[in-house]
């Protein structure tokens, strides 16, 4: 519809329906502007994510693989951040931008030998409330070395 009063605006010779069709133009160049943009509204996702991570009450469950809390000899945590976050970024710009919620990991070491990293995504701000009896029992087995 936009298009089609934009056309008509410039084919008629009226001086009015030009500032008209000039109104109609410049609306329909902010609409685009936004309607593109919002593609970028979200923190780029910089890597792939593949496989689920489950913790129970003593263990790390990762692809199929269990890693046991008896077997982990450090454990760090940090989980800051959730799906749909307002990310502030100091430019001044129209569109506030979001986050993809996937900036939290847990990183462990399995007997003082192999370090693993599992990128974790929240989907709200109390998500990670789910990991509290097992980041309980890493307290309580003095397994961690920081918890952000």
């Amino acid at each position: 519809m936009t298009i089609a009063l934009l056309i008509w605006s410039f084919l008629t010779d009226k001086s009015e329906d030009w500032l008209f069709g000039l109104f109609v133009f410049v609306y329909f160049f902010t609409l685009l502007y936004f309607l593109f943009s919002s593609v970028a509204l979200r923190k780029p996702l910089h890597g792939k994510f593949d496989g689920e991570v489950e913790f129970t009450h003593d263990a790390i469950i990762f692809k199929g693989s269990p890693y046991y809390l008896s077997e982990i000899s450090a454990i760090d945590f940090s989980v800051d951040d959730y799906y749909n976050k307002y990310m502030f970024f100091p430019s001044k710009t129209l569109n506030q931008r979001r986050s993809q919620g996937v900036n939290n990991y847990v990183e462990f070491t399995v007997m003082h030998k192999e370090s693993y990293i599992i990128y974790l995504r929240c989907e709200d701000e109390d998500h990670h409330r789910l990991l509290d009896p097992f980041i309980g029992e890493c307290v309580r087995l003095n397994k961690k070395r920081r918890i952000a």
